[in-house]
């Protein structure tokens, strides 16, 4: 979206569906040479960086657990990631929430 940011959410009921609902919205990223940095579950990396093959290296890759552990880092990496695509359009998939969550971390 020009000027500005476009948000949406997607649901999917499992690995199928997940792919299915992502590898388009990554690849077109991809094709149109614009950043992208995917942020989710190492199961998660793993599945895409495999149906993406070779194309995966165009993806920063980002273990959400990892980057998630404290909620307070998540918007900063985001805004780190920003902030290195200039002017340009950039992409992003990131689940911040997953099972087993503290209720203070979904707060946060």
């Amino acid at each position: 979206m020009a000027g500005g940011w476009h948000h949406e959410a997607v649901l999917y009921d499992g690995a199928g569906s997940y792919q299915d609902l992502l590898l388009p919205f990554i690849r077109d990223g991809i094709e149109r040479e614009e950043p992208v940095m995917v942020a989710v579950a190492p199961d998660r990396i793993r599945l895409l960086t495999r149906a993406l093959g070779a194309d995966a290296a165009h993806v920063r890759w980002a273990d959400m657990r990892q980057m998630g552990r404290n909620p307070a880092r998540i918007i900063p990496e985001w805004q780190t990631f920003v902030e290195t695509t200039g002017d340009r359009p950039a992409r992003g998939i990131g689940e911040p929430v997953w099972p087993g969550r503290t209720a203070d971390e979904l707060q946060e």
